[in-house]
C-alpha cells in the first residue's frame, strides 16, 4: 500500500505542478518579439494588434542582466500592465531570481531570465498597449528587455489542477502513515530497540 501511495503522490505531483509547466512550455506558436528596454534607449510601452483566433495569448517576459562578479543572489520585482479595449487591463507582480555565480573570473557575463503571466483570454479585434514597470530600487543590472506573444497557448483546466492537488494530499498522508505503522510493526517485533529514558538510558 505504501507503494500505491507513493504512486498516487508522484501522479498528483504532476498534474499539480508538471502539467501547468507543459502547458506554459509546449502549447501554442510564437507570435512576436517585442522590446520593452534596451540599454541606452530607455523604457517603453509596446502596442500590439491581436485578433480572435489569436486567443488565448501568451505573455512570457526575457530579461537579459549582467551577472555580478561576486557571489550573491538578487530578486528584481517587476510589474506588467496590460490595457486593452476599453476598460479591460489588469496588473501582475512578475519576479526575477538572479543566480549567485562565481567569482570574479565570471565579471561581465550575462544572465537570462524568464518570467511567466496570466495568458491575455480577451477577445476583441483591437490594440492592447503592455508596458513593464520595474519596482522600488531594483537590484538588477538589465541590459534588455522584451515580451515575447504566444498565440492560442494552452489554457489550464482547474478540474485538473484539483485532482492533482487532492491526489498529493492522499498520496502524502497515506504514505507517511504506512511508514509509521511499519516502523511500529519493527518496533513490536523487536527490529528497531526503542529508546531508553530515565536513569537506566
Amino acid at each position: 500500500m505504501r507503494a500505491f501511495f507513493l504512486l498516487l503522490l508522484i501522479s498528483g505531483s504532476l498534474l499539480r505542478i508538471g502539467y501547468p509547466w507543459y502547458v506554459s512550455n509546449f502549447t501554442g506558436e510564437t507570435l512576436a518579439e517585442l522590446e520593452f528596454f534596451q540599454r541606452g534607449s530607455g523604457w517603453k510601452p509596446v502596442k500590439v494588434e491581436l485578433e480572435k483566433d489569436m486567443f488565448p495569448v501568451g505573455l512570457k517576459v526575457r530579461l537579459m542582466v549582467d551577472a555580478p562578479s561576486e557571489r550573491l543572489s538578487e530578486t528584481g520585482r517587476f510589474a506588467l500592465k496590460v490595457r486593452g479595449p476599453g476598460a479591460v487591463s489588469y496588473r501582475e507582480i512578475l519576479e526575477f531570481q538572479l543566480a549567485p555565480v562565481g567569482d570574479g573570473a565570471l565579471e561581465g557575463t550575462m544572465q537570462e531570465l524568464w518570467q511567466s503571466a496570466t495568458a491575455l483570454q480577451f477577445v476583441a479585434n483591437e490594440p492592447y498597449v503592455i508596458e513593464l514597470e520595474s519596482l522600488g530600487k531594483n537590484p538588477l543590472s538589465v541590459k534588455s528587455a522584451e515580451l515575447r506573444l504566444i498565440a492560442n497557448i494552452g489554457a489550464y483546466d482547474g478540474q485538473i489542477l484539483i485532482v492533482g492537488a487532492v491526489m498529493m494530499g492522499i498520496g502524502g498522508i497515506g504514505f507517511v502513515m504506512f511508514s509509521l505503522r511499519n516502523r511500529r510493526r519493527k518496533v513490536e517485533k523487536g527490529g528497531i530497540k526503542k529508546p531508553k529514558w530515565g536513569r537506566d538510558s
